[in-house]
């Protein structure tokens, strides 16, 4: 457990005053512990996570493991995976392959997301704070557990923590390639779930209202946080688009199809351009033709991927509404949408016209789906031993948020992490309440947990975790620097 906070010697933020050059004998100019190094640190993290990997694995063959489910839509569509499996099927693949190289894949994105955490707690809190970040989050039972399953939510765990762990680099850097790869993390974000956008959101304004180190670069580094994501989103859907229009050009046209019309199918599009460029007297006017017409079915296709995204979410969205639980909600799900009809208000708007009806009963309602998805399982045996874990993680956590927030060099990433951890938390209460959900923020549970129970230590023993470095330098360095220096003074 990392002892206490010296701001000289641990701060993350602290740097020298411009234009002072470091003394000889200031302790930062010692050489640091083994285990600090970010390569021997990465590496531990990742052996721990191996080796817990393979205990649950071992676990799993001894226990009845149930069938995983798919997270809900609005917690992680999966439109990533659908395409990537679409792709390896297109190769040939039998649908178990395809199967085992997603779990593969899956299984090592969520080990390595153990690295992105250590790297959080080391740019965020200092780097004794990064191997003890990283160690306790790939033990902890509800990610490892999790991480087994090996379903679309991994790629989030993994990512998310990726884009935050980017994010605190360029606070303490401000390198605009920093910038631009927060922006491409966020677009490829939004190709699982819709937490790219809320992610974004926070990161452009903590990037506008950072003041760490030089206060330059600040819009310039959102600007090109932005653009990025824009950048990124536009080839994203060209990398969706571009290889099932090539597939479409390959269809051969249907025998009984006749003059195009406005309704018909996105596959007649090649054949309705090979009929009119055939028709256009010049070469050059049939070739603007045909781009025409392909540039319009990459549309289609676009907007077909997100139509059956949109009606996936909300009908997912509905049908956790629409619960039969008996809450004012579900009564008023049932009164919008009656049995045998089929027109029903999207999800979405429903939920705001009810927080406008009845704002207190919508509270109350959001209120008991949070508390459930705090500890609530699949599989009801699991629960009392969950919400035992939980609540010896989550007290602490709390306390460390507080403290974090009261500690000027701390207080940036526990407004920040704190805000975005409670965008997923309502999220995740109105779609899918389930703690297996609240997983790709719970490296900051871990992490302020850590901050809380480390400052309960310091306490016990009459010290302050976040005490000022006291102003002149320890004797015990002072006699390490003058070993160095081969026994001479200061």
């Amino acid at each position: 457990m990392p002892r206490m906070v010296r701001a000289r010697f641990e701060d993350p933020e602290s740097s020298l005053p411009p234009g002072k050059a470091q003394q000889p004998g200031d302790a930062s100019s010692l050489p640091a512990p083994l285990l600090q190094h970010p390569a021997v640190g990465g590496s531990i993290v990742l052996v721990a996570a191996a080796g817990m990997q393979m205990v649950v694995w071992l676990v799993g063959l001894r226990l009845p493991t149930p069938r995983p489910v798919p997270p809900s839509s609005l917690v992680a569509h999966g439109l990533l995976y659908d395409l990537i499996g679409e792709a390896l099927a297109g190769h040939g693949m039998e649908a178990t392959e395809v199967t085992s190289i997603l779990f593969v894949a899956n299984l090592l994105l969520a080990m390595l997301s153990g690295i992105a955490w250590y790297g959080i707690g080391r740019l965020g809190l200092g780097p004794k704070w990064g191997l003890w970040v990283g160690l306790f989050w790939v033990v902890h039972p509800s990610f490892s557990f999790l991480a087994n399953q090996a379903d679309q939510l991994n790629a989030m765990i993994a990512l998310v923590a990726a884009a935050w762990c980017v994010l605190l680099w360029w606070r303490r850097s401000r390198r605009a390639g920093a910038a631009v790869l927060l922006g491409l993390l966020a677009a490829l974000i939004l190709t699982i779930g819709p937490q790219s956008l809320i992610f974004l959101a926070i990161a452009l304004l903590a990037m506008l209202f950072s003041t760490r180190g030089a206060n330059g670069g600040r819009a310039a580094g959102a600007f090109v946080a932005l653009t990025a994501f824009l950048v990124g989103t536009t080839l994203l859907a060209a990398a969706v688009a571009l290889p099932r229009l090539s597939r479409a050009l390959t269809e051969s046209p249907d025998k009984n199809e006749v003059t195009p019309s406005h309704s018909q199918s996105p596959p007649a599009w090649p054949h309705t351009a090979c009929r009119l460029a055939a028709g256009v007297p010049q070469p050059q006017d049939a070739l603007r033709l045909r781009m025409v017409l392909r540039f319009f079915l990459i549309r289609d296709r676009l907007l077909d991927d997100l139509t059956r995204i949109t009606a996936r979410i909300d009908a997912d969205l509905w049908s956790t509404l629409d619960d039969a639980s008996g809450s004012h909600i579900a009564d008023a799900a049932v009164i919008a949408s009656p049995l045998g009809t089929a027109s029903r208000p999207p999800a979405a708007r429903f939920l705001i016209e009810q927080c406008r009806v009845a704002p207190a009963q919508t509270l109350a309602w959001l209120g008991e789906r949070m508390w459930k998805s705090v500890y609530a399982t699949r599989h009801r045996r699991v629960h009392y031993p969950f919400i035992l874990l939980q609540f010896l993680w989550s007290i602490p956590a709390f306390w460390g948020l507080w403290i974090a927030v009261r500690y000027r060099p701390w207080r940036w990433l526990a407004l920040t992490g704190g805000l975005f951890s409670c965008c997923q938390w309502v999220l995740v209460a109105v779609a899918d309440p389930l703690a297996r959900n609240l997983v790709p923020v719970g490296g900051f549970v871990v992490l302020f947990a850590l901050v809380g129970i480390t400052d309960v230590y310091e306490r016990f023993f009459g010290r302050r975790l976040t005490a000022p470095a006291p102003a002149s330098r320890p004797a015990r360095l002072k006699r390490i620097q003058r070993n160095l220096n081969g026994g001479t003074g200061d």
